[in-house]
């Protein structure tokens, strides 16, 4: 986990200091159309509460909702792209 995560808000700094626009852009193809400063913005505003992948540093963790959507399509037959729950 990110310190910068844990500190108080009205104290850190805007960004982590290892927010990296490259891999937030990589990461969440929904702002592929933004500018570098528009996605340093958009992390500022909304990213850092909706849990974005922002550094290559930070530790993967598959969400929760994604866990049950594999899980009940292997349950169904369906394919659960190699991964194995």
């Amino acid at each position: 986990s990110d310190p910068w995560l844990s500190q108080e808000e009205g104290i850190r700094p805007r960004l982590p200091p290892s927010f990296s626009a490259v891999v937030y852009r990589k990461m969440n193809h929904d702002l592929n159309h933004l500018s570098e400063d528009d996605l340093e913005n958009h992390f500022a505003e909304w990213g850092k509460d909706e849990g974005r992948i922002y550094s290559a540093t930070r530790k993967l963790v598959m969400k929760r909702w994604m866990e049950e959507e594999l899980r009940k399509m292997g349950e169904a037959g369906g394919t659960t792209m190699g991964i194995f729950l």
